[in-house]
């Protein structure tokens, strides 16, 4: 009777609530397909991928405290509160991500290889889920090149080039602005002076 009683416990608290989350692209408005959806609190997550109408249907064990990160291939990463839930929706609107490019050089104009170029980003990260804990650095090539992808133009940022040999710069979000929002891309060149 008593491992009866619990196995009733267990399934009520586990089957909980459907939580409906709608992603759609902020600039068009398009639903976003294959976003990963991240719902609960530790022990208790949910996880599903949304369908070519943006839409997932979640399990999750309460709606109090609820913690929803929602990511995808191009896109920043958005989370929200229980205070969103909407009754038992969340209505998501993704940033799309920005590609940055261009090259490191010397003040002479020589290219830097092996110069990183990094995202740095400013505020705390203030979602209790994370998909990206690590900072994105890249390496540039023998002609000074690199390229960072999906840069959460949703946060704000800095981008820094570093050289063992050279003072490193540093660009902020507002001087890259938001790059050509059809291509999704920005040139951010550096020119760095010996220490």
């Amino acid at each position: 009777m008593r491992h009866a009683l619990a196995l009733y416990l267990l399934i009520g608290i586990l089957q909980g609530e459907t939580l409906y989350v709608e992603v759609k692209d902020a600039l068009t408005g398009a639903p976003v397909q294959a976003s990963v959806t991240v719902v609960g609190q530790i022990p208790f997550i949910a996880t599903g991928l949304t369908d070519q109408r943006g839409l997932v249907l979640l399990e999750v064990p309460s709606f109090d405290p609820l913690a929803i990160a929602i990511r995808a291939v191009g896109y920043g990463t958005r989370c929200y509160g229980q205070q969103e839930v909407q009754e038992d929706r969340i209505d998501a609107i993704l940033q799309p991500a920005l590609r940055i490019h261009g090259t490191v050089e010397d003040s002479s104009g020589k290219p830097l290889p092996g110069a990183t170029v990094a995202v740095e980003y400013i505020e705390p990260y203030n979602c209790r889920i994370r998909f990206d804990p690590t900072p994105q650095v890249q390496s540039a090539n023998d002609r000074g090149e690199y390229v960072l992808r999906d840069v959460d133009l949703g946060r704000e940022f800095r981008i820094v080039a570093r050289h063992p040999q050279a003072k490193q710069r540093a660009v902020s979000k507002t001087e890259v602005s938001t790059g050509d929002p059809v291509m999704g891309a920005k040139q951010v060149d550096f020119s760095l002076s010996k220490r």
